[in-house]
């Protein structure tokens, strides 16, 4: 499933009124995601700092939503002092976390992130953060990175035509492999939200 997020919009979560510490709170307990993009939204419109806000929050929470979608706050905000909690965060347990953090590094062109990137790429299972490792590769314009997107294209669409049935269902990639394929439906670890999943908005 690609990863698309909607434009940020102005609501009634977007009052300058409201001190940064109140916002957070909200944010960090808001469970509905619509709304808290919105809180998202009103915590960037803070200024300088919302950035090292986020961060805090980012390192200190134990909702892993708030945890990525602090992600793309920093991210819109171009937040660099948080690239080493990014590069951390590629060996998070949770997907969707890793997913946006290798997208942040993308975003916020953080070169020196090449390496953990490539390490997440070449192991990484899921295919929302194999799909957002790529694009931050590519807008890093990391060349290592070709054997790596060859080799992991491959187990993407052996995984995504598990679904239809057998090898004999579609046996131009049956044949085109050395390897033995298990043809089984990918079930993702969780419910990943239909407008909150691409911390670029630009895609």
């Amino acid at each position: 499933m690609a990863l698309l997020i909607t434009p940020l919009t102005p609501s009634v979560f977007t009052q300058p009124s409201q001190p940064i510490g109140s916002l957070l709170l909200r944010f960090d307990n808001e469970h509905h995601l619509p709304e808290k993009e919105q809180l998202l939204l009103a915590v960037t419109g803070q200024g300088a700092e919302a950035g090292p806000a986020l961060l805090r929050l980012a390192q200190s929470t134990t909702n892993t939503d708030t945890r990525w979608m602090a992600m793309l706050g920093m991210a819109t905000l171009c937040y660099t002092a948080c690239a080493p909690f990014l590069e951390a965060s590629l060996k998070d347990s949770d997907a969707p976390v890793r997913a946006n953090a290798a997208r942040s590094l993308g975003d916020l062109r953080i070169r020196n992130a090449a390496a953990p990137l490539l390490a997440l790429f070449g192991a990484e299972q899921e295919p929302p953060a194999i799909q957002q490792a790529s694009l931050a590769l590519r807008m890093l314009d990391v060349k290592a990175a070709a054997p790596y997107i060859a080799r992991q294209t491959r187990s993407w669409v052996i995984q995504a035509l598990g679904a239809p049935g057998s090898a004999a269902d579609v046996p131009l990639i049956a044949t085109s492999t050395r390897y033995r394929m298990t043809w089984q439906l990918w079930k993702p670890s969780r419910n990943w939200p239909a407008s909150l999943s691409d911390p670029a908005r630009r895609a």
